[in-house]
Order: C-alpha cells, then sequence, then structure tokens
C-alpha cells in the first residue's frame, strides 16, 4: 500500500505501524547475526528491501515534523506519522542489508529515533565500526541525550584502541555536564602520554567559552595530584594552574 500511495501520508500513516513494528527492540535479535540474508526477517528478497529502504527516506523527505491526520478514513479514527515512524525503519534496514555507506547515510536520522530503545543501534549497527564515521558516530554518543545510549557508547568505547583523532573528539565532549560521560571522559583522557594529555590541559583551560572544559582540566589535575605517579606531568601541570587567570566561582 505504502508503495503505491507513498506521496499519501495519511495513508502511509495508518499503514506503517503494521510494518517492521518494534524494529529497534526486534535489533537486538537480530542484529546479533553476521549471516547473510538478515534482511528476510521482513523482507521476501534483498531488492525488495533496498527498494522499500529507498522508498522510506523519500516519504521522510517529504516533512519536518509530526503529522496529524483527524479523521482519517473513518470519521472517528486519528492517524500520526512522526519523523521517527520512518527513520527507526530506514536505520534498521540499513543495518539488516549491511549495506556500509547505507548505515553512514543512516546516522542522520539516528536522533528522531526513540530515545528507548535505540541503543540498539549503536550496539548492533554503529558499533561494528566497519566506516570513519561509525566510529565517530559511537564517540559523540558517549554525550547522547538517553542514559541507555550513553551507557552503551561508553561500554563500546572502553573497548577501542583509541587514537589521537579518538582523544580529540573526546576532549570536545567534555563540554556537556552529564556525570556519568564526564567520569568515563576523564578517565580516557588519562590514559594519554604525558605530552599529549598536557597538550589537552592546555587546551581546556585555554577554551574562553566553556566552563565545563575548563572544570574538566582542573578535574584531571587534581586526579594526577592524588595519583603523584606521573610527577614530571603534576610540575608542568602545577605551572598552568599558577598561570591561570580569573577563574570563576566553580573553579
Amino acid at each position: 500500500i505504502i508503495a503505491a500511495y507513498p506521496e499519501e501520508l495519511d495513508t502511509v500513516a495508518i499503514s506503517l505501524p503494521m510494518i517492521m513494528d518494534n524494529c529497534l527492540i526486534q535489533l537486538g535479535r537480530t542484529g546479533k547475526s553476521e549471516g547473510d540474508n538478515t534482511w528476510q526477517e521482513y523482507f521476501n528478497s534483498e531488492q525488495e528491501a533496498r527498494n522499500f529502504h529507498a522508498l522510506l527516506v523519500s516519504i521522510r523527505s517529504q516533512f519536518t515534523k509530526k503529522q496529524v491526520f483527524e479523521p482519517c478514513v473513518f470519521p472517528w479514527h486519528k492517524a500520526v506519522l512522526e519523523k521517527g515512524d520512518l527513520s527507526e525503519r530506514i536505520c534498521v534496514i540499513a543495518r539488516l542489508l549491511k549495506d556500509d555507506q547505507l548505515i553512514d547515510d543512516s546516522i542522520q536520522y539516528f536522533a528522531d529515533c526513540d530515545p528507548w530503545n535505540r541503543e540498539s543501534l549503536l550496539q548492533y549497527s554503529y558499533g561494528r565500526m566497519r566506516t570513519p564515521k561509525q566510529r565517530q558516530m559511537i564517540l559523540t554518543s558517549v554525550c547522547d541525550k538517553g542514559d541507555m545510549c550513553r551507557r552503551t557508547a561508553i561500554k563500546l568505547v572502553d573497548a577501542m584502541q583509541l587514537t589521537a583523532d579518538d582523544y580529540a573528539e573526546l576532549e570536545k565532549l567534555l563540554r556537556f555536564k552529564y556525570t556519568d560521560a564526564r567520569t568515563a571522559l576523564i578517565r580516557w583522557m588519562m590514559k594519554q602520554p604525558d605530552d599529549a594529555l598536557y597538550d589537552s590541559l592546555t587546551r581546556l583551560l585555554g577554551d574562553k567559552k566553556s566552563e565545563e572544559r575548563r572544570m574538566a582540566a582542573l578535574d584531571i589535575i587534581k586526579l594526577l595530584a592524588d595519583e603523584d605517579k606521573r610527577t614530571s606531568l603534576i610540575t608542568r601541570c602545577a605551572q598552568l594552574v599558577t598561570a591561570y587567570e580569573n577563574p570563576t566561582a566553580k573553579e
């Protein structure tokens, strides 16, 4: 029905709940498989899956906010179509097809998805980190607004071998206030070699706009002092703190 009348959003709103219902929750089962043809969960052929994916992307481009159709078909019936209804299916189909280009493209729709269930996309789709874009998605999701997503992302990053580029991305995230994320971010930042960590601390303390980033630098320096192991770095950091001007009341 949707394929026959894609331009009729009221028809899409009525029909879509009957197709791939609860697909994010189901991804916890189907997404674990690395075998071929996982698209068979919902489709008769790979081409059918690809065609439906393209159709959903096209429909998703037709509107930017929730659509309410009342009445719809019958005088007493109301149908609702939200961006997330389409986006969740777009993201899941990309994973079932194991098409990294489609998976990368689906990242733009992630924010539309149900924050209570979308962590399955992190774990079973982007968490495979087969492309740089997927890897960056996991890093930035450490500060996702959904606590389940943050927990999943933190677990995934804990298992990663972090690179200099990864640390640069994590350093940016210290502007956020989520306690669980900040604790993990500071722990990871402290794994850097002395020179790299010193450079990070210099940048963080020099951020004139973000008190949260400056506070993160001060927290790291305090942790270094408490551990009292990296004496050369502690001495250099003490000079940074001494030279720091006009601290805020919180700092």
